[in-house]
This record gives structure tokens, sequence and C-alpha cells, in this order.
């Protein structure tokens, strides 16, 4: 198993960006020279990568390259040390530890308009030119040789692979002029902007979408705005336009996959689906509906015989997860699919539980701040009355030491000094606000009440005006 980096985040960001030679390269990302030489310049292209062809949800292909052992090590040591090195825009959702798909919806829920738009070959228009540019640039400031080497590392056949380990956070590197850039549009046309990889996604509740961003064509055809498209080509990157959406309050609006028209949520079909599968499997046999999935229900994804296909409880299962993850582990809909799913499937579900509830996603007691020293005491009781009722029971949090009786403005400059402190947070950090201070509000810009920040760093406005009410 790889061990990675022994070093602090802090020691390995200092060596990064004091980096002049192929000597300290190889020392910062623990091989020899020898090692390092090898791998990128000795070893044939062939062997440095496996290629292959996975299919798309959508149809089509998308190429994974997948790298020898050796390179993806060194890809791993390097992704570590350029995450001490990277801060993401609050917009960027993927492949940012702490946010995700759900993060992504969320902050675009209850609009009147959301855009989504998908960047045309991701991955592939990112090549060594802009990689090697990147390192050199701001702000980062490496010399000619040192970037040269990183490129390499990060690249095959002049592009980012798509299916390295360096590739996801290379890619948001790249993208941070784009999302600055896309923020500020956003926020000049009061829109709220975010990013998860190729997908961008713009909302407003503006009476009217701005045609700067988008409009509808006569046949009702989505089309993107002049200054959109402008900020978007000026970056690097093309709009596929087949993936380009607009959608009103009165349809079914979407972001990355969930919708969000009240709140983040799986599509109806979906759990209709997870239910029929579940009632194939109890009223005919495991083997009969495994086999009507993949040859009716699957798509394209295993449509390879020769293709390893998971085994089918491993697929129920992580759909019924997803929903857990979207809807809440203690949603009924979740808990119910859940509770059949172990009728069936007993013995296997009490292996795939505990390896996803203490390995995959071991529990994290979060540090709560408030804005009144009784609000500890509101929460703690919240707390114990819900574990009387047989909730939350795995729920544990911290509060900072100190009185914490500081009002809303101390705690909105503590929430940006811990935000923006170096060393990166492996626990939550939650800060709780009351809506009584408008400017407060407005600087957290509260439209919604969850908001992820950086560096594990979120807020949270209560909907009372206090606490204490909740």
């Amino acid at each position: 198993m790889h061990q990675g980096l022994s070093k602090s985040s802090q020691e390995l960001q200092a060596e990064f960006l004091k980096l002049q030679d192929r000597n300290e390269i190889s020392q910062l990302l623990g091989v020899t020279v020898k090692q390092l030489n090898f791998h990128l310049y000795v070893l044939p292209d062939k062997k440095k990568y496996k290629v292959f062809n996975v299919s798309k949800k959508s149809g089509g292909t998308r190429q994974i390259s997948a790298p020898a052992s050796p390179i993806k090590v060194i890809q791993r040591n390097l992704k570590q040390v350029l995450e001490t090195v990277y801060k993401p825009k609050p917009s960027t959702h993927g492949f940012v530890t702490g946010r995700g798909i759900v993060s992504n919806a969320h902050i675009h829920k209850k609009r009147r308009y959301v855009l989504n738009i998908d960047l045309e070959n991701y991955f592939p228009t990112i090549h060594f030119g802009r990689v090697r540019g990147m390192f050199m640039g701001n702000p980062y400031h490496l010399n000619d040789e040192v970037a040269t080497i990183l490129a390499q590392i990060c690249c095959h056949g002049g592009v980012l692979p798509q299916g390295a380990p360096t590739s996801p956070i290379i890619s948001n590197m790249i993208c941070a002029r784009l999302d600055a850039n896309l923020q500020q549009l956003a926020k000049e046309h009061q829109c709220t902007y975010s990013r998860y990889a190729d997908d961008i996604t713009f909302s407003t509740s503006r009476s009217k979408f701005p045609s700067a961003l988008a409009h509808l064509s006569e046949i009702g055809q989505a089309e993107i705005g002049n200054e959109l498209s402008l900020v978007i080509e000026s970056n690097g990157f093309k709009v596929n336009p087949k993936k380009t959406r607009l959608q009103g309050k009165q349809q079914r609006q979407e972001v990355t996959g969930l919708t969000v028209n009240k709140y983040p949520n799986v599509q109806r079909r979906y759990v209709k689906q997870i239910r029929a599968i579940l009632y194939a499997w109890k009223t005919f046999t495991l083997e009969s509906t495994a086999q009507n999935y993949f040859e009716n229900h699957a798509g394209h994804k295993y449509s390879d015989p020769k293709a390893y296909h998971p085994p089918f409880q491993r697929i129920v299962f992580g759909k019924i997860q997803f929903i857990g993850m979207v809807k809440g582990k203690n949603n009924p809909v979740y808990l119910g699919l859940l509770r059949e799913f172990l009728r069936l499937s007993p013995e296997y579900l009490k292996i795939e539980y505990t390896e996803n509830l203490t390995v995959v996603h071991p529990v994290t007691k979060p540090f709560i701040y408030t804005e009144g020293k009784t609000d500890r005491k509101h929460l703690m009781a919240a707390l114990r009355y819900f574990k009387s009722q047989g909730l939350f029971p795995n729920l544990e949090f911290d509060f900072p030491q100190g009185d914490n009786d500081e009002g809303d403005t101390l705690l909105l400059q503590k929430m940006k000094a811990i935000e923006t402190q170096p060393e990166p947070h492996n626990r939550p950090h939650i800060f709780m606000f009351d809506r009584d201070n408008a400017k407060v509000i407005k600087d957290l810009k509260a439209n919604d009440d969850f908001i992820p920040w950086n560096n594990n760093v979120y807020s949270l406005v209560t909907q009372s005006q206090n606490i204490e009410k909740i």
C-alpha cells in the first residue's frame, strides 16, 4: 500500500516553492534521480501507461490512461505536495476534500434559472505547455528545468492523462484563473457560479437570466452569451454546445446529476429503479435479476463481456449509499432501502457496511464555533435529546477552547483567519451565525444556509434569529 510522504505540509510546501533542479525534485518526491530519469526518459511509452476505453453514460467512450505502478507512486507523492500549495476557490467542488456533487448542487438550489455548461475535451485540452507554464507562472514561479520535469511527470502523450493521480489537481490548478474570472463575471450579473471538473453551473433568481451569460434561441435552444464565451475561450477551453442547458424553475433543474428545484435530490426514477431491483431480487432470484440488469438497464457501462463486472450486490449497495449521501443517512427512503437490502443479503451487507463506515468514510468530529457562549449549551442539549430518541447515534462534535462569546463580527473574522491558515485542516470547522446582522450575512454570501469555504471551513446560517430558538 502506498504510504505517502512523511514530511509535514509546511515542509512540503516550503521545499516545493524552493525547487531548483532535478536532484531536489527527486528528494522531495522520495525517489532517486536514477529512478526518476528511468521512468521519465528510459522506459518506453507503451510501458508507462495502460490505455483503454470505458463507456460513457451518454454513449461513446472515454479514454483512460492508467500509469504503471512506479509512475503512479511518483504521481501520488507529487499530488500530496501539490495539495499543500494549491488553494481551491470557493466555487471549485470537483476533486476537493470536503466538497463534491452535493455541495456543488446545494449552492444552486431554489433558483429561478440554472445554466449548465460542459467544457469540451477537458483533460486533453490541458496540454504539456499549459502545465509547464502554470508551474512557471504566478503564484509558483518555478524555473524552466523544474517546471519541465514536473510537467513530464504529469503528462502522457503531450496532454493530461485521465487516470493519473495528479490529473485532477493539476486541472484545478490550471483552472484557477478561469474560476476567478467566472466568479467575477457571476458577481457582476448577480449570479452564483460553481465548477465540478468540466461541469460549469450558473444560477440566479433574477427575473430574467443575463443574456451576457446565455439566452434561448428562437427554437428554444440555450446559447452561450458573448461575455461568458469570451472568458472561457480566453482561458483555453471550449464549450460543448450539445450539453448547454438553461432551465427555469418550472422545469427540472439539475446540477451534476442532482435535482435542485427545492434541495439537492436524486431523480425519482433512480429510487424507483432500486426498488424495482430489490423487488425482483426478492420475487425471483439474485442471478436472474443481475442478468436482467446487466443486459437491459446498465446501458453501455458493462457492455463489454470481457470487462470486469463488479458483484451485483456491490452495485446495488453503492446505489443505496449514493442516496444516503445525497438525502442524508437518517432519511427514511435511504433507511428503508438499506433495511430491504439487509434482509436480502445480510452477510454481504455486514461486510460492506463495516468497510464503508470505518475505512472509507471514517467518522470525523467537527469543531463548532458559535456567536454566544450559551449556544454551546443549547446545541449539546439538542444532541442529548436526539440521541435519547435513537437519532444520530454516531454524531459527535467539539467546541474550541475559550468563552466563545464573540458576536457575529468577531466570529466572521475568526472564520476568515482559520480559512486562510497555511496548515490544511483534517477536521471540519463549522461556524454558526444568526440572521440578525445583514452586513455579516452579506459577507457570508448567505443566499443559502450552508456554504463550504476553503481549508475544510464551513458556515451555517440558522433560520431563526438565535440558536436558542432551534
